[in-house]
């Protein structure tokens, strides 16, 4: 069996709320210290999955067992990647449907602790919104006291921003003042991916590209075929092993988000991300599907209010995209789709793939080889899963699942698949997939097996997953109707 083509599904109770921090174990395991008592009924579930995929499997269940000691040298670095995108809920909703659960978080430093010691470090990273206030979010998810239980005297555990640049968000919604970050203390490899980039054959006019309240002059530059840049943390590169530790939920740009958009939070600037091309697909672009000439005005009074520092024209040009948004009540546009949030985007489904090729092939110096250069786990977060109008503003879905699995490809599709869509419909998804000089799958979706944590010699195909689903999860407006499965198998789609 490929190990990349197979996800361990550990199942979980209620996941309303996150009890006490720091998050210790709710029972007593024998490679654990004694002397904490907590109430993460989560630990024992991420402890399963991490089991199912066999690592350290001779040791499990006794005081030995260091599931990560063959993945990191002692002494060496481990990456946890958790979303940790905003700070609060959109619409005033629940902040567990936003970002990942802590305590899942802590399971997976505690482990990672335990490989590195004596003498190596645990880093906690995430680049998250420009607008995203993080020590808000480290005290609202209590990380910090999270760190100090997991660290010892021979490992560090901190808490690493990857931005270089935090800019305030008004109560008005518009941006503020921006702060410089002092960002990866280990500094930053700009890593081109050149022709290898799947922006390549969208880039023919890099200037419509665009990532919504960045500057898009940034974007065009380091997109200009055949230059194909990203901006890679050097820690992220000298990682012995990352683990990702996603959030399931649905996105407005992408169709869902999980292992493969996690990595967009490896990135050091937004700006160097194209999250779309603006103009109508007959126009070159696939911010929305019609040309419409209020939506080209519609987003130059965006781009001028991200631009002007003058208070009152803002004000004044607020008010003239409200007017024409209003419009389409009396006249409706030709499509719903805005900012290149709907299932025709192209481009996010590309930059996606680059962010994951660079993960598997840039060296500690950001050179791409020929060869994976390291690796990733994957302990997918689908406790309290966000439906609708994610990533920002999704509505809890109690899927009550962590999924574990050692490539992003492989989770996001069963991932999708519980959800009740089609992964065929979901461009992120099928991307990966195309043949590629520097593959990201050395399996097809026929060879994916999903083992029940709790029943590691039984296992599903993909088919059977889906058949289970009795109510799929809301889309985002943007895919609604387009992204859910049909009912028939899905095996029948993979030949």
């Amino acid at each position: 069996m490929n190990t990349g083509a197979r996800v361990i599904l550990g199942r979980v109770g209620n996941g309303a709320g996150w009890g006490r921090s720091p998050y210790g174990p709710a029972e007593s395991f024998p490679e654990r210290p004694p002397g904490e008592a907590g109430d993460n009924t989560l630990y024992g579930a991420v402890r399963s999955v991490v089991s199912g995929l066999g690592f350290d499997g001779e040791r499990f269940g006794t005081r030995d067992w260091n599931p990560f000691r063959d993945l990191a040298p002692a002494g060496g670095c481990i990456v946890v990647k958790p979303n940790l995108v905003r700070h609060y809920h959109g619409t005033g909703g629940s902040l567990a449907t936003v970002v990942s659960d802590p305590r899942i978080i802590r399971a997976v430093v505690d482990y990672a602790v335990a490989a590195v010691a004596p003498g190596g470090d645990v880093i906690i990273a995430d680049s998250p919104l420009q607008s995203c206030d993080l020590d808000q979010l480290r005290r609202q998810m209590a990380l910090d006291e999270l760190m100090a239980a997991a660290a010892r005297d021979d490992v560090t555990v901190s808490l690493m921003d990857f931005r270089r640049e935090q800019v305030a968000k008004r109560a008005d919604g518009l941006l503020g003042r921006r702060t410089p970050l002092s960002g990866d203390p280990e500094g930053y490899a700009a890593v081109d991916l050149g022709d290898d980039s799947a922006l390549g054959p969208l880039s023919t006019d890099p200037s419509r590209f665009r990532i919504t309240q960045y500057d898009p002059g940034i974007t065009g530059r380091h997109h200009q075929a055949p230059r194909h840049e990203f901006l890679i943390p050097r820690t992220l590169l000298r990682a012995d092993l990352v683990i990702s530790l996603p959030k399931i939920k649905t996105h407005r740009k992408a169709g869902m988000t999980g292992a493969l958009k996690n990595l967009v939070g490896i990135n050091g600037s937004k700006a160097w991300l194209p999250h779309h091309r603006h103009g109508s697909v007959r126009e070159g672009g696939d911010e929305y599907l019609h040309p419409s000439w209020r939506k080209r005005w519609l987003r130059r009074i965006w781009e001028k209010i991200d631009r002007t520092p003058s208070l009152s024209l803002r004000r004044i040009l607020r008010r003239a995209d409200h007017l024409l948004r209003d419009s389409g009540r009396v006249v409706p546009f030709p499509d719903p789709y805005f900012e290149g949030s709907w299932w025709g985007n192209l481009t996010m489904p590309a930059m996606v793939s680059d962010l994951n090729r660079i993960f598997r092939y840039a060296d500690r110096h950001g050179r791409i080889q020929d060869t994976p250069r390291r690796r990733m786990l994957v302990l997918a977060d689908g406790v309290l899963a966000g439906e609708g109008e994610g990533p920002l503003e999704p509505s809890p879905r109690e899927l009550g699942v962590i999924l574990g699995g050692c490539n992003p490809v492989a989770v996001d599709w069963v991932a999708a698949t519980l959800m009740g869509f089609d992964p065929w419909k979901i461009p992120c998804l099928t991307r990966p997939l195309e043949p590629h000089r520097l593959p990201l799958v050395d399996f097809s979706p026929a060879d994916l097996e999903v083992v029940d944590a709790e029943s590691p010699h039984g296992s599903c195909t993909l088919a059977d997953l889906a058949e289970r689903v009795s109510r799929p999860f809301t889309a985002a407006a943007g895919w609604a109707g387009h992204v859910e499965a049909a009912p028939r198998p899905l095996a029948g789609r993979a030949s």
